[in-house]
């Protein structure tokens, strides 16, 4: 089950692995009293910053390997990046101890490799498997260059929430010209502020892609795992760089609808909406709400983005074969034949929304959540033999 093997790094690739450090102690080795102090401490300094920067990845590397993990989950997830992002595409998944997914930002060291994090005491449940597609989803942004692609609209649509707020805007921003001079967009005090509310903005929309993203590939199941693994929301401010939760869940609820997901049952009311911190400056606040009313004038851009750019190889939800899945579930066994992981994780949290589900079988309903993850995990291994034996 260890997985060391399947990061399979290129021959080509320089400076990959071992060898970064390797190389760098052969060059401070080199180092004798004959060298300039200030070389051999630009050296040191470089090394040291290698070390800071590559050590958390080579812990997550070696998470990777804990037989903790759901190596099921691996097949699926991998031809799922390939089918997105290439089929150079390498993928390593790993258990993190943040309580949120993430994906670590891309290394020139390792091209073409996408690393994702689950949280750590969750690293058996595939029904999280889901929040992967808005991690993927920051690979996809990154590797389309969607933020250059949506600047030029982002950034008039900040312009007409300015103009629309002139007042405003003028009492925050003395120094800066009124957004309705024409000489504004020479006037280096309104293109700092411009440039610092574009770039919010910007951040805000790469986060929604990426929940449209989970959406798209998941249906319901990315929204049942975003409220399992964060409703009703923490308490304290909110971050600035994603969208206020009132909105976010607004435009899930819009992306839900536009690719068929089935919105789960009260799905608005499981979030409180959060707050801005306490300590920041009215100008600060000025620059957030305009950045949630401009995000919200490119919702329909994101959604359009995410068809673009999604391969209409990866199958839509299914409820046909959602019930086939959940039929087979009921009988404690997986099913085979299905068409694609989705439909898997959504007859997964069909059977989990189910209390009753095992009930009239008591050895089974004491340990449902267990034999359902297992159930799960079974039904990708399906997936991954019967993805074999299509391409021999």
């Amino acid at each position: 089950h260890r997985r060391e093997g399947d990061l399979q790094l290129s021959p080509s690739y320089s400076g990959t692995r071992g060898d970064i450090f390797e190389q760098r102690l052969s060059e401070l080795e080199k180092l004798d009293d004959k060298n300039d102090p200030s070389v051999v401490q630009a050296m040191c300094s470089e090394s040291l910053t290698k070390i800071f920067t590559f050590l958390p990845l080579l812990g997550f590397i070696l998470r990777s390997t804990n037989v903790r993990n759901s190596f099921e989950v691996y097949g699926p997830t991998l031809r799922l990046a390939r089918c997105l992002l290439g089929n150079q595409t390498e993928l390593l998944v790993s258990s993190e101890w943040n309580y949120s997914p993430f994906v670590f930002r891309p290394f020139n060291e390792l091209p073409n490799v996408v690393l994702i994090g689950l949280p750590a005491c969750e690293s058996q449940n595939p029904l999280l498997l889901p929040l992967a597609g808005h991690e993927l989803g920051h690979s996809i942004w990154r590797e389309k260059y969607l933020g250059d692609q949506l600047a030029a609209k982002l950034r008039s649509s900040v312009e007409s929430e300015f103009k629309r707020r002139e007042n405003d805007f003028k009492k925050l921003f003395p120094s800066a010209t009124s957004p309705n001079d024409p000489n504004a967009a020479i006037n280096l005090f309104y293109l700092r502020v411009l440039s610092q509310t574009t770039n919010l903005v910007l951040s805000r929309c790469e986060e929604t892609f990426c929940d449209f993203v989970g959406i798209r590939l998941f249906a319901e199941g990315y929204l049942h795992a975003f409220g399992y693994l964060l409703a009703p929301g923490v308490s304290g401010p909110r971050s600035l760089l994603y969208p206020c939760m009132t909105d976010r869940i607004i435009n899930m609820i819009t992306a839900g609808s536009a690719f068929n997901a089935q919105l789960p049952p009260n799905f608005k009311q499981w979030f409180i909406a959060d707050q801005l911190p306490v300590t920041i400056t009215n100008d600060t606040v000025f620059i957030s709400e305009v950045s949630d009313l401009a995000m919200g004038s490119l919702t329909s851009d994101l959604i359009d983005a995410v068809r673009q750019h999604i391969p209409k190889t990866i199958p839509d939800r299914s409820q046909r074969e959602i019930d086939k899945v959940y039929n087979s579930f009921e009988l404690v066994v997986p099913a085979a034949g299905i068409d694609g992981i989705a439909n898997v994780i959504n007859a997964g949290w069909k059977a989990y929304n189910n209390e009753d589900l095992w009930r009239s079988t008591p050895e089974v309903f004491e340990k449902r959540r267990e034999v359902l993850c297992d159930l799960i995990l079974k039904n990708f291994e399906i997936l991954e033999i019967e993805e074999i034996m299509r391409t021999k």
